[in-house]
């Protein structure tokens, strides 16, 4: 009978143990974020405001010095939210699973903890995006391995997203320019309580069926997009998408122009007609052309089609969430959280008769270049409509020898880390024998638990 209790007693106690020292130990004793190199995935001390303007929610870094009397807003560019009043947020309190990593590697792009020596605390939190035995390049903002681009999925990119404009809050300041705008007047778009509708012409609507792909894109009413790069007070100076980070504003820097983003909105399309989405990217242009009639789906880079697919029944006709990315030279399209198109255009195309293709860096931008959801021939509703980008990657200092070609060489055991919020992040960038991580030195898969 004793044998049997201590039995049982024993067990408990062991399996108390395993359980803390594998599994919860962040759960039982606290591992705390305290600097901001993974924002915005996982905070450190940090303080949050609502924009005085538009009400987006933000937060900033309360841990370099100084604290910034005002704040922008990363969503309007609103320049006077006080921030006097606001209470210090403790960093992020983190779930460490320490199973995950004794059964398997980490995966490329997934967040590890680990130990380091160099820090007060002995442990750190980064993203793999290297494995032992490779060759690292941080290039164009993005991360070469072996000298091949490296392509996120939709999984890779949906956590790592930084909001550039989020149209469900808008300026109070009526004389503030809409980014979001109706390339004409009376095209059909108008902004409504939840997004943006789009009525079509009844004389024109009709006919569209009968169209070929081609001449019902040239009837396509455009709602486009007009990115702020500066705002000053009821007016604001437009320009290309950059790598802004809300979260460093006390940090002054050049900032990189970016040809990855994220659209997103709930969409309901009712009719026969065309939806479409209108992509620059890499001196390309891109239309994704969405035919509610046949329910499919259509890519074309210039005139020429690059990609097709066939949507479900209900889709579209229902609320449907629509996920449209320029991602590591991919074009790639989602439904409701599924991938129904991936076209990798990194690789070379033969130019159609036609095809207009620019240098991204070319300074002669007009409205028909820019970024735009376009509709003819059915009602469409638009709403939570939010465009975001994937992380810049900033160059750091070479570690190894390749010193002219910047590229990192991993050794046996070694994986390369970076942080989210790359102006600021220390890393495996830095070139110091700490820099990058030991697979002996693996803690586990980190969990936010605020």
């Amino acid at each position: 009978m004793w044998q049997r209790i201590l039995l049982v007693l024993f067990c408990v106690v062991l399996a108390g143990v395993v359980v803390r020292a594998w599994v919860l130990e962040g759960l039982i004793m606290p591992v705390h974020i305290i600097g901001p190199s993974m924002a915005e995935t996982f905070y450190g001390p940090h303080f949050e405001l609502t924009c005085e303007d538009c009400g987006f929610p933000f937060a900033f870094d309360a841990t370099t010095p100084p604290l910034p009397q005002t704040a922008i807003c990363p969503n309007c560019g609103y320049r006077e939210n006080e921030t006097k009043a606001e209470p210090l947020c403790g960093g992020d309190r983190l779930l460490i699973d320490k199973m995950t990593y004794q059964l398997r590697r980490p995966n490329r792009w997934e967040a590890i903890l680990f130990r380091n020596s160099a820090l007060q605390r002995g442990v750190c939190i980064k993203r793999v995006v290297g494995f032992p035995g490779e060759i690292v390049e941080i290039r164009d903002g993005d991360v070469f391995v072996d000298r091949v681009r490296e392509k996120k999925t939709w999984n890779d990119l949906r956590p790592m997203a930084l909001v550039i404009h989020d149209a469900r809050h808008r300026s109070r300041d009526v004389a503030l320019p809409r980014r979001w705008r109706s390339a004409k007047p009376t095209n059909g778009w108008q902004s409504v309580a939840e997004g943006f509708a789009y009525r079509p012409d009844q004389r024109l609507s009709h006919a569209v069926a009968g169209l070929s792909e081609q001449e019902s894109c040239s009837k396509l009413d455009w709602l486009r997009y007009h990115h702020c790069q500066l705002r000053v007070g009821s007016h604001f100076k437009e320009g290309a998408l950059s790598d802004n980070y809300g979260y460093n504003q006390t940090l002054s820097r050049q900032l990189n122009d970016i040809e990855d983003m994220y659209l997103i909105a709930t969409v309901e399309a009712r009719g026969d007609g065309v939806l479409a989405v209108r992509v620059p990217a890499g001196g390309k242009m891109f239309l994704l052309r969405m035919d509610t009639t046949s329910r499919r789906g259509t890519l074309f880079c210039g005139n020429k089609s690059v990609g097709a697919f066939v949507w479900q029944a209900g889709q579209l006709d229902s609320p449907t969430t629509l996920e449209v990315a320029t991602l590591d030279k991919q074009f790639l399209v989602a439904m409701d959280g599924v991938s129904c198109l991936s076209f990798d255009y990194e690789q070379p195309l033969r130019q159609a008769d036609g095809e207009r293709t620019k240098d991204p860096g070319s300074p002669q931008r007009t409205d028909d270049d820019l970024l735009a959801i376009g509709a003819c021939g059915l009602e469409v509703e638009l709403k939570d409509v939010r465009l975001l980008r994937d992380v810049y990657y900033t160059q750091g200092p070479p570690v190894a020898a390749d010193t002219e070609m910047k590229m990192y060489r991993l050794g046996a055991d070694e994986f390369f880390v970076l942080g989210d919020n790359s102006p600021v992040s220390l890393d495996s960038r830095q070139g110091r024998p700490d820099g990058v991580v030991k697979e002996a030195d693996l803690l586990g898969k980190p969990w936010r638990w605020r």
